[in-house]
């Protein structure tokens, strides 16, 4: 059966059943599945260079604060495209050792294909059910972990993964309203969809975990301890104006997701819409939006 997915104008998904295949629920792990395997994960291939530069100041703010050092064995979880994993491999260096895992076979196919470490791994698994070996002096993700349909258990997985001495650290997005890269083409394009009534805010999306509070909860109930939840705040670098309306309209952000099955028409006038939006934010440097993050560590 063909699973329609209905991506909310908050970039939530819904946790109920959209398809039955068998006798088997649609969970929200499940339509994760089928939307990186699909449309978003080929076309974060196709713009890989793009969304590196979009994250990248958030990527180097993660490093800080997770600290790899040299010889250590790292898990990076939600590893796409694996330039940040092959990065980390520079770090630990040829005496340590890095394992990327995704649920993307498209973007696994492209970290593969782009990397000549032989310190770095791909798996392609869900990180929230996969049986690790329990080696890992350091899990990190980059935006990897908001989107498990049961946190708490996918987080007792991934304490699985460590070793007796390990640790945990990520980077996560706060609540959507302060998030201006998804803010401005959202308000930018509102008029255009049908009103919605409001979704689940824990539901598994890029702003699960927009609660500390919340986060913090669920790392201690999967049995983390010194947990700590940082707030920083980056920049998405965006390039200049016809490309960054590009892509805030078709490759990141939920107004990005909304128009994934919209007709031409609609999306043109998206384009149009969000890109009258962001020129008030461009300059010399090009356009460049906030993002308001929280990294979060464990052990």
């Amino acid at each position: 059966m063909v699973v329609t997915i209905d991506y909310l104008d908050n970039d939530q998904y819904q946790t109920r059943t959209i398809g039955i295949r068998g006798n088997a629920r649609m969970t929200a792990n499940a339509i994760q599945v089928a939307a990186w395997n699909g449309p978003a994960g080929k076309s974060w291939v196709q713009h890989q260079d793009q969304i590196e530069r979009c994250s990248s100041n958030a990527a180097a703010e993660l490093l800080r604060h997770a600290v790899p050092q040299s010889g250590e064995a790292v898990l990076d979880v939600g590893c796409g495209t694996g330039r940040f994993t092959r990065d980390i491999a520079h770090i630990v260096g040829p005496e340590g050792e890095v394992v990327g895992i995704d649920i993307s076979a498209p973007m696994l196919d492209k970290a593969r294909a782009d990397s000549n470490r032989t310190n770095v791994k791909f798996v392609g698994a869900d990180a929230s059910s996969h049986n690790f070996p329990p080696t890992f002096d350091l899990v990190i993700s980059r935006f990897g972990t908001m989107f498990f349909d049961d946190p708490i258990a996918a987080f007792r997985n991934l304490a699985t993964a460590m070793n007796r001495k390990g640790r945990i650290a990520f980077i996560c997005f706060r609540g959507m309203a302060e998030n201006e890269f998804a803010m401005v083409p959202y308000e930018a394009t509102k008029s255009l969809f049908p009103a919605r009534p409001p979704s689940d805010p824990y539901a598994p999306g890029s702003f699960a975990f927009a609660d500390p509070n919340r986060v913090a909860a669920i790392l201690g109930d999967a049995g983390f301890r010194d947990v700590e939840i940082t707030p920083v705040d980056c920049v998405m670098r965006l390039g200049s104006l016809e490309e960054a309306a590009f892509l805030a309209t078709f490759v990141v952000g939920p107004t990005s997701r909304a128009l994934e099955t919209a007709n031409d028409d609609l999306r043109d006038r998206a384009f149009e819409m969000i890109k009258s939006a962001l020129e008030r934010h461009a300059s010399k440097d090009g356009v460049n939006l906030g993002m308001a993050c929280w990294l979060v560590k464990g052990r």
